[in-house]
């Protein structure tokens, strides 16, 4: 039987090179060589350019036996492939999120939510207000940005106007690193020439990342996000539920959570009016998580009130063990006076 298949995998090999790999990996999986598996996935990374289907494929062998480790490792080689302008950024995206997962069930989730925050640097000049977080969140350029975000919320007033706000970004998205690269660890010094190639006058116009397009150059008066094919943006805006989620969870950077939360749920109504979004699901347990959020802040009246929002929506789709928790929360509350 494995001499049969080695035939087919071989036929397929000619046909696509790729597809005959990742088929020959999976075999060898199930047929329990799994160093023989993942080594020939590895090999194969230089054959997919744009989709990466087998580092996907090696990231769901790999949880299956729950190896985040690995799964960290490769995701760091995936991010610095990642920078290339022809990888579509809804790769870009998955990958980061890979890797944020694996930082968490790692136990390094103050890391994860940093990477978490870096998303917004594809999010689309939004014109939907009342997101102040998001619009500081693209404007970091540095990892201290992203650490402090909830001050510089504090200090609203000093917020760049929405042309300013653009062009930076695009002055960030020429940088030489991106910031996932730097909280991975480049150097000091690797962080210093990023920060001094912003300035360059000459500086090509990539997408999101670092190898400059050709012929693509860098503009003073921007046109629009899309002012070149290598500008790519996504509307994915997924990262700031898991912000405002690990925080509640970990009860660490509740003023960040509590943010990133309250601008997920306004971009969801959005969507939702428009018909793009549907997953009501989702929205329930964001209240619930922003309830918890305002319960870690020693917010009791707002917890309360936020809990009692979402709390006959949680019995009706089923999520039993939040409305457990909230009717506990809820009783509390009452003993406290603050129902």
């Amino acid at each position: 039987m494995i001499e049969e298949f080695s035939t087919l995998v071989k036929i397929v090999k000619e046909c696509d090179k790729l597809y005959g790999e990742m088929l020959e990996s999976q075999a060898l999986w199930k047929f329990d060589y799994k160093d023989d598996a993942l080594k020939a996935l590895y090999n194969s990374f230089k054959t997919t350019r744009v989709q990466m289907k087998s580092f996907f494929l090696m990231v769901k062998l790999l949880r299956q036996e729950s190896d985040y480790a690995s799964i960290k490792k490769i995701c760091e080689k995936m991010i610095n492939k990642c920078r290339s302008p022809s990888i579509p950024v809804q790769v870009w995206l998955e990958v980061h999120m890979i890797f944020a997962k694996s930082l968490i069930k790692l136990n390094n989730v103050h890391k994860a939510i940093l990477i978490y925050k870096c998303l917004a640097q594809v999010q689309p000049a939004s014109y939907i207000p009342d997101l102040l977080y998001t619009r500081i969140l693209q404007q970091a350029n540095t990892i201290e940005d992203l650490i402090n975000t909830p001050q510089i919320v504090a200090k609203f007033k000093d917020i760049r106007t929405h042309e300013d706000l653009k062009f930076q970004r695009i002055q960030l998205l020429c940088s030489k690193r991106n910031l996932s690269s730097l909280i991975i660890g480049e150097g000091e010094d690797d962080i210093q020439k990023s920060r001094a190639i912003l300035n360059e006058d000459n500086q090509f116009l990539g997408s999101r990342t670092p190898e400059p397009l050709p012929k693509a150059r860098f503009s003073r008066t921007p046109i629009g996000d899309n002012a070149n094919p290598g500008f790519s943006v996504s509307i994915h805006y997924l990262f700031l539920y898991k912000i405002g989620k690990i925080s509640a969870k970990y009860k660490i950077g509740v003023d960040d959570g509590l943010l990133a939360m309250h601008d997920f749920l306004i971009l969801h109504h959005y969507w939702m009016k428009e018909g793009i979004e549907t997953d009501e699901k989702i929205k329930v347990k964001a209240i619930y998580w922003m309830g918890v959020l305002y319960h870690h802040n020693e917010q009791y009246q707002q917890a309360s009130q936020t809990f009692q929002e979402c709390l006959c929506m949680l019995f009706q789709l089923g999520l039993t063990e939040m409305s457990e928790k909230v009717q506990m929360a809820l009783k509390e509350y009452r003993v406290l006076g603050c129902n």
